[in-house]
């Protein structure tokens, strides 16, 4: 490995020889936009080397809580310059205690006592850091500090090796309490040439994105992939697509942006909240690699997404399926560039014994391939309880290994050999077990689902994404993408449970018994399932990943705990408001 590929650092110092005046970072925000060059980058994170190690040894766990892009990569690159290791989180949100608990279990799991965080929380932070004793040692410092000037010289940045930790990925934890990846400069280095080779990037290439820069399709594609390549990353903020996701199709325009990519319900978003006054002028004809990275991914979504923005210069064989995980660094698998992507339709009864079947019925089951196999990772189709390797046409957990698998989750020694040391009945390994569902066909992988999320009724197992997309259409009261199926191991029977979120137009004036008869009888008949209960929810009170995904653990565990944000008890509320005497 040569000096520009065994660290983030190195590949750094390189691009700053090479490329340093090139844009590396664009941030459009209204009329201004706001640059950071390679050569920039490299001298803030020098100035800083001395300032971090004043207050974190080598080695120690620093986190990031910062929403601005620039201030984030800032950040990220002076810690490691500094010899520390970054921990994104997301910054915890003004005056909302679970953001707080979150950053509170970071803090505690990987013992940082240094945190860098946007200006504008800091106030929040010092005033509710005692609550909470993993926060109450640690020291917060706002990033416009990085800024500013040291008192020392400049310092030689720390020269990590391929196998030391470059950062820690916290996983979102869409069926599992969230990790502590441990993810070395060798897996970031491996993953970036796979992305490269599979995404066919080159110099030529420029990335549009909005994704959080803590999760890791936001930060190692769409900030690492960018500095593997020495080009330009343009970004936006994630609340700026959110609230106005036209925002991010007009700068693929303007800069002529050629990837740009993200989770199923981002390109959902754009098709329902992107009007036609918006996109005067806007030409996506660039756009050639849209790649979309959920489990599964949805052909409707797709298809939807194509029709809608075929006018404007996006042809549907920009999509790009593919699939991976933080644990495997990132990218696993993908498709090829500029192909039609593959789908097949598949027998649901024979699905849920974990055959393949192909069927034309109505009740089929799309299966989008979520791309080849290559030679970065050596994956296999294991079945979970014996370790065999899967016969054709069967479905199995999805099992990985190469260069790219992380080195475990942080201070987790028996969780890491669960996930990252399995071995098969043949002893053949070590593998990391994704957790993930799927099967494999003429060397392209199709991902069904998740192992954990599995419901399992009567000996029968049902995929909770093909109960929730059954439930998605019932109604136009029901927010899309805002379903948890879930079931409860009870000791008298398996039961089965739908929180099912209610827009809040619809939440004034609700329907509760009717929407409860629509959403059983579709789940009885499209996949002969008895539920045993409804809950309706205000919009946005489901617990989702970073990425969106639903989190059907934890609204399991809210469930229970009766912490549902019912709409029931907000109109019992409302009610007893009505009756109480006014003063």
């Amino acid at each position: 490995m040569d000096h520009g590929r065994r660290s983030l650092t190195a590949l750094l110092e390189q691009r700053v020889t090479r490329r340093g005046h090139v844009p590396f970072i664009v941030c459009p925000q209204g009329a201004e936009v706001r640059t950071l060059t390679f050569g920039e980058l490299h001298h803030v994170a020098l100035a800083n080397i001395r300032r971090i190690r004043a207050m974190a040894d080598v080695g120690d766990r620093v986190l990031l809580a910062i929403n601005d892009p620039i201030d984030f990569v800032e950040a990220f690159f002076s810690v490691i310059y500094a010899g520390a290791i970054p921990v994104p989180i997301p910054a915890p949100a003004p005056r909302r205690a679970s953001s707080l608990q979150q950053l509170a279990a970071v803090a505690a799991h990987s013992g940082a006592k240094l945190a860098l965080v946007s200006h504008e929380l800091l106030g929040d932070l010092h005033m509710h850091a005692t609550q909470h004793a993993a926060l109450s040692d640690i020291r917060f410092l706002p990033v416009f500090e990085i800024r500013s000037p040291f008192p020392d010289d400049e310092a030689a940045p720390y020269l990590a090796g391929p196998d030391s930790v470059a950062f820690l990925q916290f996983t979102s934890g869409s069926t599992s309490a969230p990790k502590g990846v441990m993810v070395t400069h060798g897996n970031i280095l491996h993953n970036q040439a796979l992305i490269q080779r599979c995404f066919r990037h080159s110099e030529q290439t420029v990335f549009a994105g909005w994704l959080p820069l803590y999760h890791d399709m936001g930060l190692i594609g769409n900030v690492l992939q960018p500095l593997f390549l020495g080009i330009t990353s343009v970004l936006l903020s994630p609340m700026a697509f959110m609230e106005r996701p036209a925002h991010l199709l007009r700068v693929i325009s303007d800069y002529r942006a050629t990837t740009c990519g993200m989770p199923n319900f981002g390109y959902a978003h754009c098709v329902q909240r992107v009007r036609n006054d918006e996109l005067t002028g806007v030409d996506l004809s660039s756009w050639s690699i849209a790649y979309n990275g959920s489990e599964p991914v949805r052909a409707e979504t797709m298809r939807t997404f194509a029709e809608r923005f075929d006018a404007y210069g996006f042809h549907k064989r920009a999509f790009y399926p593919c699939y991976g995980m933080a644990e495997a660094t990132l990218f696993v698998t993908g498709w090829s560039q500029g192909a039609p992507w593959i789908e097949k339709s598949l027998d649901p009864v024979a699905l849920v014994k974990h055959a393949v079947l192909p069927s034309t019925s109505d009740d089929a089951i799309s299966v989008v391939s979520s791309g080849y196999l290559n030679d970065g990772h050596d994956i296999r189709i294991i079945d979970p309880d014996t370790h065999v390797v899967c016969r054709e046409n069967q479905v199995g957990e999805i099992w990985v290994a190469g260069p790219s698998v992380a080195q475990g989750y942080w201070g987790a020694p028996d969780k890491t050999r669960e996930t990252f040391q399995a071995y098969l009945a043949t002893n053949e390994g070590p593998f990391l077990r994704t957790g993930d569902l799927g099967f494999i066909e003429n060397g392209r992988l199709y991902v069904t689902g998740r192992l954990k999320d599995l419901i399992i009724v009567r000996g029968k197992n049902h995929y909770p994404e093909d109960i929730e997309a059954t439930i998605a259409g019932c109604c136009a009261a029901f927010v899309p993408n805002g379903t948890a199926a879930f079931d409860l191991d009870m000791q008298d029977a398996e039961r089965v449970v739908i929180v099912q979120e209610i827009t809040r137009k619809h939440a004034l004036r609700p329907d509760e018994p009717r929407w409860r008869t629509l959403v059983k009888d579709a789940v009885a008949r499209q996949h002969q399932l008895a539920v045993s209960d409804v809950k309706f929810v205000l919009p946005k009170t489901i617990p989702r990943t970073s990425s969106g995904k639903i989190q059907r653990y934890k609204c399991r565990a809210l469930y229970l705990n009766a912490g549902l944000a019912l709409i029931e008890q907000r109109q019992a509320k409302a009610k007893l408001a009505d009756t109480l005497p006014i003063a």
